[in-house]
């Protein structure tokens, strides 16, 4: 209704602007009288616009129907046993603000312009669902339309559609076996504001997905990549971290995620472990937006089945080899000296540029597992600027193990990687960097008699 008014508003300026431009005419002054009917013009020009958008977004609101199929869903144990997974792992990322399942989440606030209320409906019996059939609960979740007829916005930019039938069925059965909690939520709870409506008109807001009628089933559950396949069609992963799950892209309307290629390099107990605890094998904590709280409730079986799942991603070779040719290589100018920063095996080191055996650069060395090489005759360099293969030597050549090249001191705090590049600090005790000319290198314990290389040399 409320939208209606605006509109209301925006036709009476539209007028009123037309007016203006018509009662000008009677100004003497010809640069005045020109000058009014052409600001007047403008002005009502856009305001129209405005509202024909508008009128295309109530429409848009408004156009969304799908049939109420006609079922009666039982509750058996098993039932109930399953839609109580589906809830915890998934619904309860957006319905549970004030208790289970409760609703009051206001998803509209984490969208980043206010284009209206988005308030998670209470899914207990205290809410709108205990008066609606099990066929009006499997409409909202397979179509995102309300007993109402109402569009419920947000839910049709998730992917819940893409649960199986067998799988709703089981989700509506829990539900109906949930005590009534909390408050009923606003009718309806998604609530466009006349900016929404104008964005929606204008196509700059996502429209609904179509509806669907036809079955949908689920594969065998199990530690399977295709189960995972099934899992990530239902969860929302990719509003996220992008279609391909290689990263999401700015402007999306869900929060900016990672690639997750990253995944392969962990082992299962590392990604169970993330989703369980929300910090990963690194020791970052997970971003406050990633839901890993209802996902890491997930069991053993799904989230071993999401695992196979993104590291059998035929997608992610290409993703790997950009970020190992972008990414774990790079220049870094220091009061005009270049050095050369990797990252082999998430382990970062800063390096002087130019390899100590014949100077090449080490911008286009190739990340080792053990550190970077050297693209000219292979020299290994480890992170800390120990020599650990140097090709073309003498077998019995000791020349590795008697020389070092420039390194500096690193270390990665919450994505941040920190270097030092001052004097000695002898309070570090007796393994404490030292510093030769201006390359600093941690002393290794056991090779007292370590003699640096020049940089450049």
């Amino acid at each position: 209704m409320h939208n209606v008014i605006g509109l209301v508003v925006l036709i009476s300026i539209t007028a009123l602007l037309v007016c203006s431009s018509i009662r000008a005419l009677r100004i003497k002054s010809s640069l005045l009288k020109w000058s009014s009917m052409g600001l007047a013009a403008l002005f009502a020009a856009a305001v129209s616009l405005a509202s024909a958008l508008a009128i295309a977004g109530l429409h848009k609101l408004h156009a969304r129907s799908a049939p109420i199929p006609e079922l009666s869903v039982g509750r058996t144990p098993e039932q109930v046993h399953r839609g109580q997974a589906i809830a915890d792992s998934f619904c309860s990322a957006c319905h549970s603000k004030t208790g289970p399942l409760s609703g009051g989440e206001d998803i509209g606030d984490h969208f980043p312009i206010p284009v209206g209320s988005f308030v998670s409906a209470n899914l207990t019996p205290a809410g709108r669902l205990g008066h609606w059939s099990d066929g009006e609960i499997f409409r909202a979740i397979r179509n995102s339309v309300d007993a109402d007829g109402n569009w419920l916005i947000v839910m049709s930019y998730t992917n819940a559609a893409k649960l199986s039938d067998h799988d709703i069925r089981a989700l509506i059965a829990y539900l109906r076996s949930r005590p009534a909690t909390g408050q009923e939520t606003g009718d309806p709870p998604d609530r466009l504001n006349l900016l929404g409506v104008i964005m929606l008109g204008a196509g700059m807001l996502p429209g609904p997905k179509p509806t669907s009628t036809g079955v949908i089933t689920a594969p065998p559950k199990g530690p399977t990549a295709r189960y995972g396949e099934y899992i990530l069609s239902y969860q929302d992963c990719r509003a996220c971290h992008g279609a391909d799950l290689t990263g999401g892209v700015e402007g999306q309307l869900a929060p900016v995620g990672p690639g997750l290629a990253l995944v392969e390099e962990w082992k299962l107990e590392q990604f169970v472990s993330t989703m369980r605890t929300g910090i990963d094998p690194a020791g970052h904590e997970l971003s406050k937006e990633m839901p890993w709280r209802p996902i890491g409730k997930m069991d053993d079986e799904e989230l071993g089945a999401i695992y196979e799942y993104l590291i059998h991603l035929p997608n992610f070779k290409a993703a790997r080899h950009a970020k190992k040719q972008v990414a774990q290589i790079s220049n870094v100018t220091r009061f005009s000296r270049m050095v050369v920063a990797a990252r082999p095996e998430r382990r970062c080191g800063l390096l002087e540029l130019h390899c100590p055996h014949r100077g090449a650069s080490l911008e286009y060395g190739q990340i080792d597992t053990k550190g970077i090489r050297c693209c000219y005759h292979g020299w290994l360099f480890a992170a800390d600027g120990a020599i650990l293969e140097t090709p073309g030597e003498p077998a019995e050549s000791t020349l590795k193990d008697r020389l070092c090249h420039g390194a500096y001191p690193v270390r990665e705090h919450h994505g941040i990687v920190f270097a030092y590049s001052g004097g000695l600090d002898h309070s570090a005790g007796p393994n404490c960097s030292r510093i030769i000319g201006r390359s600093i290198l941690p002393s290794p314990p056991a090779l007292p008699a370590v003699t640096l290389f020049p940089p450049g040399n």
